[in-house]
């Protein structure tokens, strides 16, 4: 999946646009709107929650909005403009996981001989590592060292607990049972965590390589850290042919390629969620039935 700086300047780009201002009528809706962009990832920063999040992100996710949106109409006031805010948000980082990852699926396959002995998912974890730093200096013009991830989303208590919610409910349709407490402290785990990713420095990378060590886990790691400069083209700004995963078919689209075609997506659909939750129109948003790895489920 692309990576928490990756959904952060998805969620810039989307801002720009007009069909997305309903869903921030205010300064205290940005930070719920930033949240939801990371969609269920906080669950994996916690062991008690990290099998809803893998839930989440599998299978047809219809149901699992329909979910969220029943909770949110239950909300009232700016309750439910936080729950509003976020549930955008979160379409949003399921329109660019479903677009992004079979791009980092072909690439973690090009990477993993330049990585040996690489353990789990560590290959997967680089790509998008990578795919950060370079989309930092791409849309920032700054290196990754300068990117601040605790920025603009600092939550009042209130609006913790209204986004723990929302995530229960969407795991709960998914068949995982998450305490709201659990949903807080994951919201917690993740601002903590990142500060660790982007902000720790040598310190950080050192102890990453220590764990690795004590545990046998070559680079699960240390694939996480922020900081270093890719050395190779992991924007894809050459257009170098990459296979889709889902077809086999040959692709050549940069990932700057890939976020404008995210945001084609993304914009009628972030209209019909509005719609929905006003009341205007019934029944699930097209999503059809692609889930958060970009591929269609039956």
């Amino acid at each position: 999946m692309p990576d928490f700086l990756a959904h952060s300047v998805f969620g810039e780009m989307l801002m720009a646009a007009p069909q997305v201002q309903p869903a921030i009528p205010g300064e205290r809706e940005l930070a719920p709107w930033r949240w939801g962009l990371q969609g269920p990832d906080p669950f994996f920063f916690r062991t008690s929650t990290s099998p809803a999040g893998g839930m989440m992100h599998r299978g047809a996710p219809e149901g699992m909005f329909q979910a969220m949106a029943a909770r949110l109409a239950l909300l009232q006031g700016p309750v439910r403009d936080t729950a509003a805010a976020w549930l955008h948000g979160f379409l949003g980082h399921y329109i660019l996981d479903r677009t992004v990852h079979p791009y980092v699926l072909a690439r973690q396959e090009q990477l993993a001989p330049l990585l040996p002995g690489a353990s789990g998912n560590a290959c997967h974890y680089q790509v998008e590592t990578d795919m950060d730093a370079d989309l930092c200096l791409h849309f920032h013009h700054q290196p990754v060292s300068a990117f601040r991830p605790g920025r603009g989303m600092t939550l009042e208590p209130w609006q913790k607990e209204t986004i723990a919610g929302m995530l229960a409910a969407g795991a709960a349709a998914k068949g995982a049972t998450v305490p709201v407490l659990e949903g807080i402290k994951a919201l917690e785990s993740t601002a903590m965590t990142q500060q660790i990713i982007f902000r720790g420095g040598k310190p950080a990378l050192a102890a990453a390589r220590g764990l690795e060590l004590l545990m046998g886990k070559n680079r699960q790691f240390t694939s996480h850290m922020k900081g270093r400069r890719p050395g190779w083209d992991s924007l894809n700004l050459g257009h170098a042919p990459w296979t889709d995963p889902r077809d086999g078919s040959t692709r050549t689209q940069s990932v700057p390629e890939l976020l404008q075609a995210a945001l084609a997506e993304a914009l009628p659909l972030m209209e019909a969620l509005s719609r929905q939750l006003a009341g205007e129109e019934s029944g699930e948003l097209a999503l059809g039935r692609v889930d958060f790895s970009g591929f269609f489920q039956r």
